[in-house]
Parts: structure tokens; C-alpha cells; sequence
């Protein structure tokens, strides 16, 4: 968001913010995340088969595939090898969790466009492809076998954008382009339940030829915001020192 935009909406809380802004910097510098603030979630597992349905549509220069991803026939369940922080108490790491309901994690994928890598070695084709659905995981962290609200939940939005490729060797891969995970994370404690926006996504998979499948990784990394409590401590700070700043003009 850019400043201007940033000070309207700050307009109704008074001289006070917009204080606290000339003094901290918070509308021009990023948050600096320091150890303990980033919360990271990794998961991976299997794929349905999807190689030539990809090819097809390259070849028809239009059209769409879909992907299961952690489908039943492969057992339905993801590893999990990273869960911090805000993930942390809901996972056991390494471990496996089934993704509810079964068969639910499925991404449709309509070619936008063709793209030219040339000169890149080893790829055939390539295209830019959108996520035309929401891809949803849901995590069975409370074994109960029924999507609720004790349950993790990452989701990859409608209109997602992933490159796809046909390499030399037969075999395709898809990695995220441009796009986020969402997460919602259940109440824990005092702590209520809260959805976020990861800074930093990751999503690939891919599929060799063959009648086995296809693999994927994911991962999303979200950083803690501000306390409520010291972002009004900031905006006082910021009130007072506007208010002195005043005051030493006033007795030039």
C-alpha cells in the first residue's frame, strides 16, 4: 500500500497515527521479521496421474487438466516435515495427516497462454497456466475423520497462475507463478482463530511418464503481525512526539 492510500485510511484515528508514521517509519519501511516471528508450514505426497492429459493440451494449443493431489488410492494423507510457530501445536512432524474429505484437494488448470523459455535446455514447451477453482487441503488434525474448525485448512485461490512445462525427457512439471496460500489456523487457548496470507508460497509438482502418478510440494510461510496492545503504544509514542515537536515551535 502507498502512502497516501496508507494516511486515508488512517485519517478517522487523528494526528496521532500520522505522528507515529513520521516517527517509526511503518508506512515506508517492511516489517523486519526476527527469529521466533515466522511461522512455517511444509507438506508434500502424490499426485493422479496427469502427464498427457497436460500434453493434450498443449497439443490442442487450449483446454484444461485436472489433479488429485494426496489422492485416495495413494492413501489419501500428506507428510508434514515443517510445522512452526503458528503451526507447530497442530502437527507432529514428521508425520502423516489425511487430507478430508477424501479426494476433496482437486485443481483444475486452463492454459493462458504459450510462453517461449528458449534458450532453455531440456524443455520442450512451456505455458502459462490458471488455477481456475480453489484448491483447498484440509488437515484431519483432530483425527475426527469430518472437516470442523479444529482443523488446519490451506487454500490456493481461483486465478493462481502456474508455469507449466513439458521437458525433453516425457516429463511434465507445473510451479507456482503467481498466487498465495491462505491459511486458517483454529483457535488454540486464548487464542482465537485466525486466517492468513502467506508471504511466502510455494507449489510444484510434477509427473514422469507412466501409470504412477505424479508428486507435489508445497509450503507457506507467515509472518507474525504486531500485537494490537503495542501498535496502540506506537501511536501514542507517535502523538506525544508530535505534540512536543508543537510545543518547541510554538515557544520559537
Amino acid at each position: 500500500m502507498n502512502l497516501p492510500n496508507f494516511l486515508q485510511k488512517l485519517a478517522p484515528v487523528g494526528v496521532a497515527a500520522i505522528g507515529a508514521i513520521a516517527i517509526t517509519g511503518i508506512a515506508t519501511a517492511p516489517v523486519q521479521a526476527i527469529k521466533g516471528e515466522i511461522s512455517t508450514l511444509e507438506w508434500e505426497d502424490g499426485t493422479t496421474n496427469f502427464n498427457q492429459e497436460m500434453k493434450d493440451v498443449f497439443d490442442a494449443e487450449g483446454g484444461s487438466f485436472d489433479v488429485t493431489f494426496s489422492p485416495l488410492d495413494l492413501g489419501g494423507a500428506v507428510a508434514s516435515f515443517i510445522a512452526t510457530n503458528h503451526f507447530e501445536p497442530f502437527f507432529d512432524t514428521p508425520g502423516l495427516f489425511d487430507i478430508i474429505p477424501g479426494d476433496s484437494a482437486v485443481g483444475t488448470f486452463e492454459l493462458v497462454s504459450p510462453v517461449n523459455l528458449e534458450p532453455v535446455a531440456g524443455v520442450d514447451r512451456a505455458g502459462m497456466f490458471e488455477l481456475t477453482n480453489d484448491l483447498k487441503f484440509t488437515f484431519d488434525n483432530d483425527n475426527s475423520g469430518n472437516v470442523n474448525a479444529n482443523d488446519v485448512m490451506a487454500t490456493m485461490k481461483a486465478g493462481s497462475l502456474f508455469l507449466g512445462q513439458e521437458l525433453d525427457t516425457g516429463a511434465v512439471k507445473v510451479t507456482l507463478s503467481e498466487g498465495d496460500w491462505w491459511f486458517y489456523i483454529p483457535e488454540l487457548g486464548n487464542k482465537p482463530a485466525k486466517t492468513l496470507k502467506s508471504h511466502d508460497s510455494v507449489f510444484f509438482f510434477g509427473d514422469t511418464i507412466g501409470n504412477d502418478g505424479g508428486n507435489f510440494t508445497a509450503q507457506g510461510e507467515v509472518v507474525k503481525a504486531p500485537e494490537p496492545t503495542s501498535m496502540l503504544g506506537i501511536l501514542a509514542f507517535g502523538g506525544l512526539g508530535l505534540a512536543i515537536s508543537k510545543r518547541k515551535q510554538e515557544k520559537k
